[in-house]
């Protein structure tokens, strides 16, 4: 039955198809500004495009200039070595190696070592104690001899019994310089008394004859001492034997002062009569 309403394809085919508007409108349309830039673009892809001019070719030495190396520095500039500091005194003391330490207590152990005694000084300290005992033990051994010497040289004995007693603190006599002096230096024989009193006389330091002194000497050295006058007179060297005297102590003095200060040896060596 009809309904009175119009029928659908009678509607459709009422109906007109709207055209679409020319490309060139919708451009110039003010709401699609800009659309000539993306116009190359549909939905086929990328539409052929007017080639695009290229840059410019630049200059081969300002594409790749090539960079000056720099001037070499002079060895002095490169490594220049750096002053020391000046001062030294405000620097903080550094603490002490081991190597240090060691070589320090070396030092110590050597500066505390005791000094030996000189072959002189033993010759000394062999004649104050072989005199001494023979006073404790009351042996009279030991004699007393006169022995003359040079002037001035008994003088010189003095000055170092003086100096010697204060130094070991042992009560010293001129008689103990003298058995030490003849134990060391008087020649036994005629011929090398005679040669030591040359050299003596030839040094210059011999003087006139002084006074004729006793000095307690040990029993060995005594006799050699009663018995060379008159072997020097049997010599025909008779005014020599003062001069072998003295010689003989001179040169003693000369060990001792070139030695020091008497060094007391720990223990007496025993010296062959």
């Amino acid at each position: 039955m009809p309904d009175g309403k119009p029928s659908t394809s009678a509607q459709g085919r009422g109906r007109r198809k709207k055209k679409a508007a020319p490309l060139g409108s919708l451009l110039d349309n003010p709401a699609f500004s800009g659309a000539e830039n993306v116009v190359e673009y549909s939905i086929f892809g990328q539409s052929p495009t007017a080639p695009t001019e290229p840059a410019p070719p630049q200059p081969a030495e300002q594409a790749t200039a090539p960079t000056e190396p720099a001037p070499p520095q002079p060895a002095e500039q490169a490594t220049a070595p750096t002053e020391p500091d000046e001062e030294v005194g405000e620097r903080s003391p550094t603490k002490p190696s081991a190597v240090s330490s060691k070589s320090d207590g070396r030092r110590r152990r050597t500066k505390g070592t005791r000094a030996e005694p000189t072959d002189a000084h033993k010759a000394v300290a062999h004649s104050w104690e072989e005199s001494t005992l023979d006073l404790m033990l009351g042996a009279k051994k030991w004699t007393a001899v006169p022995v003359r010497l040079t002037e001035g040289l008994a003088e010189k004995i003095t000055m170092r019994m003086v100096a010697d007693s204060e130094a070991t603190g042992k009560r010293m006599t001129q008689a103990h310089y003298v058995d030490a002096a003849f134990r060391r230096h008087l020649p036994s024989g005629i011929e090398g008394q005679v040669k030591l009193a040359e050299s003596y006389l030839r040094s210059g330091r011999t003087g006139t004859t002084g006074r004729q002194s006793t000095y307690r000497l040990s029993p060995d050295i005594a006799r050699r001492v009663r018995a060379m006058p008159m072997d020097m007179k049997k010599a025909g060297r008779s005014r020599t034997a003062v001069h072998v005297f003295s010689a003989a102590v001179q040169r003693l003095l000369d060990e001792l002062e070139a030695d020091g200060p008497l060094i007391w040896p720990e223990q007496s060596p025993d010296q062959d009569s």
